[in-house]
């Protein structure tokens, strides 16, 4: 422990031995710091993040100098895929101690992957979009950004707690549900996650009871109805069946032979047949999946140009046109508005006219299956 006036190196006693500050108060702050940054690394290494995140700022809080408390943070925004956050950390971390500090190997192990780097950019600048259309109310396109975001970044935990939030709005709740295991796996005591499984809990039992309630009241009221004149009271049979025992073996011989016979001659063949035109019906399937990919993976890659095109950090100088600069991210904008429009129109186009309304051009060759899959509810015919 160092002096915070002098820089000296400090003994047991609570006089600096350099400038004789009375340094009693500070080394019981610095301890604090310590006992906060070992408790966050002790919930760290069982996966409570959430929990190290509080504790972590709480250590910074008593000593903003504390420089593995910084660190480790960093570390932690990391894991939960929020790189930009843990970039922050370290860089502050970098200009408390230049020399002998981890965080310069952290920044540059990021900015030294190119794709890496550009691919967080992708990430976020999607996840502000998607949280944009949620507060415009439009969660379709919220979903569609949210899904993307999840190919590029799976452990981005804030865009996972949206689509849950948006899947409850919905009543999509086994869907919300795997949303937030697949958050608690990753941080086993986030706080969202559980506020939210718990609603969910809270409204699925509510929602029991009632049908349980609305059954028994139901049940209460036919018992109590009166009996009219038109009512008829069946008699009890008193056939009873004879107790030989040996007919009723001979019978269920006799029967199973006969489901053998059925099986062997009906079910099987048929079963034989099924599984022919599944294979060929899967194959086509997987050649349509393929060709889609193909498409998803060339729109991909153009964003990862124009991606590539854009300037992360930037220094100003004399030589450098603004104004052109400008225009081009005004029309970078403009395009990425008539994407938007495009996709609203052929959401409202398949909300109004039906799934086949808008098809690509492969959907329509002979053996195609995505009109007759649009048609169908859980793959089966509506």
């Amino acid at each position: 422990m160092k002096c915070y006036n002098c820089g000296a190196k400090l003994g047991r006693e609570n006089i600096c031995p350099e400038c004789g500050v009375n340094v009693k108060i500070y080394k019981k702050i610095v301890m604090a710091s310590n006992e906060y940054y070992n408790d966050a690394l002790a919930k760290a290494s069982v996966r409570d993040l959430s929990g190290a995140i509080e504790s972590l700022k709480t250590s910074l809080k008593f000593n903003k100098l504390n420089i593995d408390a910084r660190n480790l943070l960093g570390l932690v925004y990391c894991e939960m895929g929020d790189v930009v956050e843990a970039l922050s950390e370290w860089v502050i971390s970098k200009n408390i101690q230049p020399d002998n500090n981890c965080a310069e190997d952290y920044i540059t192990d990021i900015q030294s992957n190119q794709n890496k780097f550009e691919l967080v950019t992708s990430t976020i600048k999607k996840y502000n979009l998607s949280l944009r259309y949620a507060k415009e109310g439009n969660t379709d396109m919220a979903q569609i950004q949210l899904k993307k975001v999840f190919s590029q970044n799976p452990r981005l935990l804030k865009a996972q707690q949206l689509l849950a939030l948006i899947y409850i709005k919905e009543k999509e709740y086994s869907k919300a549900r795997k949303c937030l295991a697949s958050v608690l796996r990753v941080d086993r005591n986030n706080t969202l996650a559980q506020l939210y499984m718990q609603a969910i809990d809270e409204e699925l039992s509510s929602k029991k009871k009632e049908s349980q309630s609305s059954l028994k009241k139901r049940n209460k009221d036919d018992d109590r109805k009166p009996l009219s004149g038109n009512d008829e009271i069946l008699p009890r049979s008193s056939y009873k069946e004879p107790s030989n025992g040996a007919i009723t073996i001979i019978n269920i011989l006799v029967g199973v032979a006969i489901g053998a016979a059925l099986i062997w001659f009906l079910i099987i063949p048929s079963r034989y047949r099924g599984l022919t035109s599944e294979y060929n019906k899967s194959l086509q399937e997987y050649s349509e999946q393929l060709s889609s990919g193909n498409v998803e993976l060339n729109s991909l890659q153009n964003q990862l140009d124009s991606v590539k095109k854009e300037k992360v950090y930037e220094q100003l100088d004399l030589f450098t046109d603004y104004e052109a600069q400008r225009k081009k991210q005004e029309e970078e904008e403009a395009a990425l508005d008539r994407e938007k429009r495009m996709q609203e129109a052929m959401l409202s186009i398949k909300k109004k006219f039906g799934k086949n309304a808008v098809l690509k051009g492969m959907n329509l060759q002979e053996g195609a299956t995505a009109r007759d899959r649009n048609e169908q509810i859980g793959g089966h015919k509506a």
